[in-house]
C-alpha cells in the first residue's frame, strides 16, 4: 500500500512493509521515489494519477507494469482512492502483484491461437481473424502447402519423426515469408499462408521458393516434398 501526494508529481510519502518487500525497497528509498520512477509509463502516468486523485471517490481497478529495486518488471493491479491527512489531500494506492495471472493468461490465449506442436497459428485463428470487423484486406493471396506422402513417413520412420518434419517444415515456411505473412498449421500436414498485398504472380514465385526450400531436405533416404 502506498500514500501518495498527486500535487508534488506524484511523490510517495509512505509505504506499508508489504509494499516495501515487494518493491524491496528501505523505507527512506521509498520515500524519495515518485510514483512514476516505478511505473514503466515513466511520466506518462501522472495524468492518469491526477484525473484519479480528482475523483471524489475511488475508481476501478488500473493496470500497469511496476519496476521493482532490482529492474525486474511486475504486472500489477492498483486501486486509490482520496485520504485527507493535516488537511492535505493525498493519494491511498493498494497494490495487487497480478504478474502470474497475466502470464497464464497469455498463455491460455497463445495456446487457444496456436499450433502446440508447431507454435505457428492455427485455423481457428485464422477464422477468428477473417471474421473480425478489423479484417480490411486491400488484396491478398492464399497458399496451401502439403507434404506428399506424409503417411509413408509416418508408417516407416514413425510419428515421432513424423513431428519433427513438420516442424523442420515450419521453420522453412518462417525463414521463407515476410514479417507481414502469416502462416497457419491448417490441420495435418497441410500449412496456410496468408499473403497480404500480393499478386498471383508474387505468390506463385513464393510457392516456388517454399518448394525449393523444402526439396533440400530429406529425412534419411526419403526425400520430403
Amino acid at each position: 500500500m502506498l500514500l501518495i501526494d498527486p500535487h508534488r508529481d506524484g511523490r510517495i510519502i509512505d509505504a506499508n512493509i508489504a509494499a516495501l518487500r515487494f518493491y524491496n525497497y528501505t523505507a527512506d528509498e521509498m520515500r524519495a521515489k515518485h510514483t512514476w520512477q516505478i511505473n514503466t509509463l515513466g511520466r506518462d502516468v501522472l495524468p492518469i494519477m491526477r484525473n484519479v486523485a480528482s475523483l471524489p471517490g475511488g475508481h476501478k481497478p488500473l493496470n500497469f507494469t511496476h519496476i521493482l529495486a532490482d529492474g525486474s518488471i511486475r504486472h500489477v493491479q492498483t486501486y486509490a482512492g482520496p485520504v485527507v491527512l493535516y488537511n492535505i489531500r493525498l493519494m491511498l494506492c493498494i497494490v495487487h502483484d497480478v504478474t502470474e495471472e497475466v502470464h497464464l493468461r497469455r498463455e491460455l490465449e497463445f495456446s487457444a491461437s496456436h499450433d502446440p506442436l508447431t507454435g505457428l497459428l492455427n485455423r481457428r485463428e485464422f477464422y477468428r481473424i477473417v471474421d473480425s470487423a478489423s479484417f480490411k484486406p486491400t488484396g491478398f493471396c492464399l497458399l496451401l502447402v502439403d507434404v506428399d506422402n506424409f503417411k509413408a513417413i509416418n508408417d516407416s520412420y514413425g510419428h515421432q519423426k513424423g513431428d519433427e518434419v513438420l516442424l523442420t517444415i515450419s521453420r522453412i515456411l518462417e525463414s521463407t515469408v515476410t514479417h507481414q505473412d502469416k502462416i497457419y498449421r491448417w490441420g495435418g500436414e497441410e500449412f496456410l499462408l496468408f499473403l497480404p498485398e500480393r499478386s498471383i504472380e508474387m505468390a506463385l514465385q513464393m510457392a516456388e521458393s517454399i518448394r525449393l526450400a523444402v526439396s533440400g531436405y530429406q529425412l534419411a533416404d526419403h526425400p520430403v516434398r
